[in-house]
């Protein structure tokens, strides 16, 4: 069997202009972009790229034109900025990060999930680009990836994934790409389960998407959604064992449930999710015995 390390090369960061390829609404505050990218365009799962708006408001909207052509002057400096200066700080041009939703092995295209909120590129997202447009995008980026490393020894690692809220885009990325990276011949098979904290179903974001990766994984992945919003004890019966829903967040009882007792000390344990979430997550696994190297996370402020 050939060790996963094969897939843990260096992914170069790009600067691109990339078609809309298809905009879907999946809830009242969240939309999955699809975009077009350059073939030579590679990306870990679980990392991001920049989407680069003007901060003009005009100039942003000129530049979704896929005939929209910088003069030289400007695609001088536009390139100049991207490549030499902290893209946070750029006085120009609005920079935010998304995760990648898609598996790396599609090609030419990557998926991107976006939650609205209060910040100006979520907005323009979510109300200014349709299918046709062209955005200014950088990528990829992001350490907060798959640990290649920890599955090349003789220990069969299982895999578990573990987030909260919008939280779920990078993990879904790994989802996908352990999904189809089982299906490869002469591959050592990974275990997956996700864990998805969430108020309610509608907030349950790529619920079915979910639910149909794991039904296509061929028995190697398994969900548990997790819904804070709903009656003690709700409980969604399931005709297939490898999804379930229950109530109330995430805990140690339940934990206790999903884990088995030989994953608490091979698991691999990925986290992503507000600041609250990791810390609380992180006292649960290691009131369990998980190790602290073997906890690997994102969180944002």
């Amino acid at each position: 069997m050939e060790s996963i390390s094969k897939f843990a090369h260096s992914s170069a960061r790009q600067i691109f202009r990339s078609k809309v390829l298809k905009v879907c609404v999946i809830s009242p505050k969240v939309v999955c972009v699809e975009l077009q990218v350059p073939q030579s365009f590679s990306f870990h799962p679980g990392q991001w790229v920049d989407v680069i708006v003007s901060r003009n408001n005009e100039l942003a909207k000129q530049q979704l034109s896929e005939t929209f052509c910088f003069d030289k002057g400007f695609q001088k400096e536009f390139i100049k900025d991207l490549k030499d200066d902290p893209l946070d700080r750029d006085e120009f041009y609005n920079v935010t990060g998304f995760s990648m939703t898609s598996s790396p092995f599609v090609k030419e295209k990557i998926t991107l999930g976006i939650k609205l909120t209060d910040h100006y590129i979520t907005n323009f997202m979510h109300n200014h680009v349709k299918e046709g447009h062209v955005l200014n995008v950088a990528g990829p980026g992001g350490t907060f990836i798959l640990p290649y490393q920890e599955f090349t020894n003789k220990t069969k690692r299982q895999l578990f994934l573990i987030g909260a809220g919008i939280g779920i885009t990078p993990l879904l990325s790994i989802f996908h790409f352990i999904k189809d990276l089982n299906k490869l011949q002469n591959i050592e098979k990974i275990s997956t389960t996700l864990l998805y904290s969430c108020r309610s179903e509608v907030e349950c974001y790529f619920r079915e998407e979910i639910i149909n990766t794991t039904i296509d994984s061929d028995g190697t992945h398994k969900v548990h959604f997790f819904q804070s919003n709903t009656p003690d004890n709700y409980f969604v019966p399931s005709d297939n064992d490898q999804i379930q829903t229950h109530s109330g967040r995430i805990h140690i009882d339940n934990l206790k449930s999903c884990v088995d007792h030989t994953s608490i000390k091979d698991g691999i344990f990925m986290l992503c999710g507000p600041q609250p979430f990791i810390y609380d997550l992180e006292d649960q696994l290691s009131t369990l015995g998980v190790p602290r190297d073997r906890m690997h996370y994102e969180k944002w402020w």
